[in-house]
């Protein structure tokens, strides 16, 4: 009080002063102001940080402690986060790692083991039919429909009852019966690619990458079984078959896009030429998507057409579309979807079946030479 006394004295006398103390106490107010701005600001981070800490603890004591799989074994750091799975299928050796982490795992834990947060792994053959063999209803995880961009595939559909109406329109076509139908189409591919072998690389000494030759192969038998269509890739200069090296190029990123959901949806809000821009891979997988939408347009457009014997096509998609399947299961989108997964299913399996056992036919000189006579 006695200080503001004299200034208000001093302030009767000298207009100066008065500019002064207004000055000063502009500056007094500012810093209040500014002590109190930090003084939120550290509240706010105190209470932040503290949620953290409590959400933290709380999710490693639910995770290792009260989870519903909590009682089975495995490394603690697998179960405590998804981080372990993503190291292993991302950045140890190769990428892709992760199942034969958690083989070694069995050995360690024994044959039912938990491999992270929410999933067990079970490593017992005859375990198989107790776990599938009952008519109880499993869905997938609903996560994983992302991982090849075709969610509404029969193979990526999550909820049971609808996987089996799309499994169902499929299971005719891979009949043993209908596998031995096309028995000729098969011989007739193989017979051409023989007969270029025989004349392009028997005796020259020409270099033959046996995985680009059964793509070219398969990707022949496959997509005509889909679309009665052939594209003769088994032709193609050194099997370079652009629609192989797609496939391909979409089953590399399928591990960083299984960790990672939202990289797929970043890619859907990009123009397609800006994509492929930032990763020349990602164009031949577009290129491949749209090869399949624009098979399966032609097969809507088509479905009811006869040849002149006046039969219709006997080809997967033709007969899926003239089923009696809700009309929404034979969209453009819906059907691009299985397109793709059955192709790609078709191709990349057979292949690399077809690679291996080559190259163990070669390396075993006795089963060469049985299969020769």
């Amino acid at each position: 009080m006695r200080h503001l006394k004299t200034a208000k004295h001093l302030q009767e006398f000298d207009p100066e002063v008065s500019i002064i103390l207004a000055h000063n106490m502009g500056i007094f107010s500012d810093l209040v102001h500014f002590i109190d701005t930090k003084t939120d600001v550290w509240v706010v981070s105190w209470l932040t940080l503290s949620i953290l800490v409590t959400y933290t603890g709380g999710l490693v004591i639910y995770r290792l402690f009260m989870s519903p799989i909590a009682q089975f074994p495995g490394p603690k750091l697998a179960a405590l986060t998804y981080w372990t799975e993503a190291y292993y299928e991302l950045l140890y050796g190769e990428g892709g790692q992760f199942v034969f982490k958690y083989r070694e795992w069995h050995e360690k834990y024994g044959p039912i083991i938990r491999i992270n947060p929410r999933e067990l792994h079970i490593q017992d053959a005859p375990y198989f039919e107790t776990f599938y063999g009952s008519s109880r209803p499993a869905s997938k995880l609903k996560d994983l429909e992302h991982r090849f961009n075709n969610p509404s595939s029969a193979f990526a559909t999550s909820d049971h009852s609808l996987h089996r109406i799309r499994r169902g329109a499929l299971n005719p076509f891979f009949s043993k019966r209908k596998i031995s139908d096309r028995v000729p189409l098969i011989r007739g591919h193989m017979d051409e690619l023989c007969s270029r072998l025989k004349r392009e690389f028997q005796g020259t000494g020409r270099v033959l990458v046996i995985n680009e030759m059964w793509g070219c192969w398969t990707t022949d038998i496959i997509i005509e079984y889909c679309f009665e269509r052939r594209y003769n890739f088994i032709r193609d200069p050194d099997f370079k078959a652009g629609l192989v090296v797609s496939l391909i190029d979409l089953l590399d990123g399928v591990h960083w896009i299984t960790q990672f959901p939202w990289m797929v949806k970043a890619m859907q809000l990009l123009p397609d030429s800006l994509v492929g821009w930032l990763d020349p891979r990602m164009k031949n997988v577009i290129d491949f998507n749209k090869e399949m939408l624009t098979q399966v347009e032609e097969a809507l457009d088509n479905a009811h057409d006869k040849d002149v014997k006046g039969h219709r096509p006997d080809t997967i998609f033709t007969s899926i579309i003239q089923s009696d399947v809700l009309r929404s299961e034979v969209a453009p989108v819906r059907l691009q979807h299985e397109a793709i997964s059955v192709v790609a299913a078709g191709i990349e399996t057979t292949m690399r079946a077809l690679t291996i056992s080559v190259f163990h036919i070669v390396n075993n000189p006795s089963i060469h030479q049985r299969l020769r006579e």
